[in-house]
């Protein structure tokens, strides 16, 4: 579980983000760089829809997003950082098609009808969040109740889209 929450990690971040290995020509570059755009949109997308399945199942079951269980924790930083790559390409309209393409095939809460809306609640939730400072208090275990509690009632946001939407 540790590992797959550091691979997610990374990912969000950047640091496991596809290069380009072909530099023969421009156009060969640009073609390579798109179809690694599309490959990440498509991950982060796909991370973003397990990870608000997790949050969603827990949500129904505690009526909460209950940050003191590990478990959320680790999906809502791996929600935050696929929300923030989503927010850093923004402009781009085939990351976010890949993107919302991703969380509809990976989860079972989000459907072509409700994608949208949750697009832009993570890109707000993006805006309010910064993965880095939540991912260093939780490791040396300073957050906050306040900070955690802020970013549950953000997550719980989401998750009672997904809820009501299946109902």
């Amino acid at each position: 579980m540790m590992l797959v929450v550091a691979a997610v990690l990374l990912s969000a971040c950047g640091a496991l983000q596809p290069t380009s290995q072909n530099n023969s020509s421009a156009s060969a570059t640009t073609a390579s760089s798109t179809t690694n755009t599309a490959s990440t949109a498509m991950l982060m997308g796909q991370t973003t829809g397990r990870s608000l399945d997790q949050l969603t199942t827990s949500y129904k079951s505690t009526g909460k997003v209950d940050m003191t269980n590990l478990q959320n924790v680790a999906s809502a930083i791996s929600l935050i950082g696929a929300a923030q790559q989503l927010y850093s390409n923004k402009s781009d309209s085939q990351y976010r098609q890949q993107f919302i393409l991703g969380m509809v095939t990976s989860s079972i809460n989000i459907t072509d009808v409700n994608a949208e809306t949750v697009t832009e609640q993570l890109t707000q939730l993006a805006e309010q969040n910064d993965l880095d400072q939540l991912q260093q208090t939780i490791q040396q275990g300073t957050a906050t109740a306040e900070s955690l509690q802020n970013t549950a009632n953000q997550i719980s946001s989401l998750t009672k889209i997904l809820t009501n939407s299946k109902e």
